[in-house]
Parts: structure tokens; C-alpha cells; sequence
């Protein structure tokens, strides 16, 4: 039987560590305000995978809280390059 949670009980069940497998379009249907929630948890060393980077692995980046990332590309969509990423990668 499903049971229904609240969004901090989920991200509760999210550990440090943990291969975060995100969804979403450009920026829509994003699951921002539990990554927002579960990094405001001091959860960190993340496994990012996603079909594209963007605002999601922005979040992250900014964070400092990315392990390894598994992915075809980012960009914030119409809005240019996704900066934080390009950091990253830089550095």
C-alpha cells in the first residue's frame, strides 16, 4: 500500500552519498524544492544523474555537495549557459 509524505519526510530519506536521479525539462517539473530541502539538510556528495544539467545541478553545484555527474549536457535553457557548471568544469 502507498503511503503519502510530506516533502521534508522525503528528504529525510535522502542520504549523503546517494546517486540523485532528476527529472524534469529545462525548467519545468523540476523537483527544485527537494533538492532545495535536502541540501538544506547538509547533504552532500551526490552521484547527479540526469538526462541535462540546468537549474537542478545548479542548485547543487552551488552547494558544493556534487561527487560525480552523469549526463548529456547543461544549460539554463533560454536563459545562456548554466555558470555554475561552467565553474565547476573550469576549476
Amino acid at each position: 500500500m502507498a503511503s503519502i509524505v510530506t516533502l521534508d519526510e522525503l528528504a529525510e530519506m535522502v542520504p549523503s552519498g546517494a546517486r540523485l536521479g532528476v527529472g524534469g525539462v529545462h525548467l519545468a517539473r523540476l523537483p527544485l524544492a527537494l533538492i532545495k530541502r535536502v541540501l538544506s539538510l547538509g547533504r552532500r556528495d551526490f552521484i547527479f544523474t540526469s538526462w541535462g544539467g540546468g537549474l537542478a545541478l545548479e542548485l547543487v553545484l552551488e552547494a558544493d555537495a556534487v561527487r560525480k555527474l552523469i549526463f548529456c549536457f547543461a544549460s539554463l535553457d533560454i536563459f545562456g549557459w548554466a555558470p555554475r557548471f561552467r565553474k565547476a568544469l573550469e576549476s
